[in-house]
């Protein structure tokens, strides 16, 4: 979600989890030490990919970058600049994957959230999230190769 309609999402999230809130029990989780990460993931999935699909729907561009040029005033400019490119390409990349792919990808590998959360809180079996996570790598790499192939044209 880029910077400027983060509030807006934000509210959405906060508001999924109000409505959530009684029906939540962290003792139906695999791992209930990391349910409400889980959880709080699988809302925060839902309200983005919404999000993405109005977006694209009105057919708006998401860039990630939209503070860019605030965040290169500071100190180690060429270390906030090469982590920047690194950002975007990276969602140029996750961009690419399908949706559930991408969703485990982000929660299992970037944020951390058990497997069995991450299924759970996707409504898949955890064996077909494992195998999302696998066929997610699979596409990354791909879409890496074809993004380091237009490069070096």
């Amino acid at each position: 979600v880029g910077a400027r309609d983060l509030p807006d999402v934000e509210q959405e999230v906060l508001r999924g989890v109000y409505r959530g809130l009684p029906a939540f029990d962290p003792a139906l989780a695999a791992q209930p030490e990391s349910a409400l990460r889980g959880w709080l993931f699988g809302i925060c999935e839902r309200q983005a990919a919404g999000h993405r699909r109005a977006e694209v729907r009105r057919g708006e561009v998401l860039c990630p970058s939209d503070e860019l040029g605030a965040r290169l005033a500071g100190p180690g400019l060429e270390d906030v600049a090469l982590a920047a490119e690194r950002h975007v390409i990276l969602y140029e990349l996750l961009a690419e994957l399908p949706l559930r792919r991408r969703a485990v990808l982000l929660a299992y590998d970037i944020e951390g959230v058990a497997m069995k959360d991450v299924a759970l809180a996707l409504g898949l079996p955890e064996n077909t999230a494992w195998n999302c996570r696998r066929l997610g790598l699979e596409d990354l790499r791909r879409a890496w190769k074809r993004l380091a192939a237009r490069r070096r044209r």
